[in-house]
């Protein structure tokens, strides 16, 4: 008597220890990804309510919040510059310092940022003219990037504290230019 055999959906090597590897990996990372982008577009959601919906309170916003703001977008632009040169000379561990640096300078930016907005409410621009259409043009260009820049940015740090160099190195490709500016 002859067995029959039964067709299987899938060849020897899919089996293997190294692809089911792999495919953890892939789900890993897509799950990652996931919280990280719904996590940035609630606080996104969040910011455009305290920007736009938002009519402050009775507090007095500090007028040094926005140049505490401009210290620290200029730290992290400077320490996002280091970190860059210090990996294209091979200096992995100035490279995290620095990466490190920018980070938590951005994050200090973000809470200087929204505190100071939900106390102030939104902010109107007091020029006329040419000079309000650049302001307001390059205001919406860096909300719209940060925007991006957030889960960019996170899943860029959270690629290589996990080791995924591969995927840190394609999305650091992206995410440099657009959290620079």
């Amino acid at each position: 008597m002859t067995q029959a055999t039964i067709p299987s959906d899938s060849s020897p090597s899919d089996s293997s220890p190294s692809n089911s590897r792999a495919a953890a990996d892939t789900i890993a990372v897509r799950r990652a990804v996931a919280v990280i982008v719904a996590v940035s577009m609630a606080a996104v959601g969040g910011l455009l309510w305290i920007l736009y919906l938002n009519t402050g309170t009775e507090g007095n916003p500090s007028s040094i919040a926005p140049w505490i703001s401009a210290g620290l977008n200029t730290g992290t632009a400077v320490f996002l510059i280091i970190g860059y040169r210090a990996v294209r000379s091979g200096r992995v561990g100035l490279h995290r310092r620095a990466m490190g640096v920018a980070l938590a300078f951005s994050t200090l930016f973000l809470l200087n940022y929204v505190a100071y907005h939900y106390v102030s409410g939104d902010t109107p621009y007091p020029g006329q003219g040419p000079a309000k259409a650049f302001y307001l043009t390059l205001l919406g260009s860096h909300i719209a990037m940060s925007v991006v820049a957030l889960p960019l940015v996170l899943i860029t740090v959270w690629a290589a504290i996990s080791s995924r160099l591969d995927l840190h190195r394609r999305m650091v490709r992206f995410t440099f230019p657009i959290w620079l500016y």
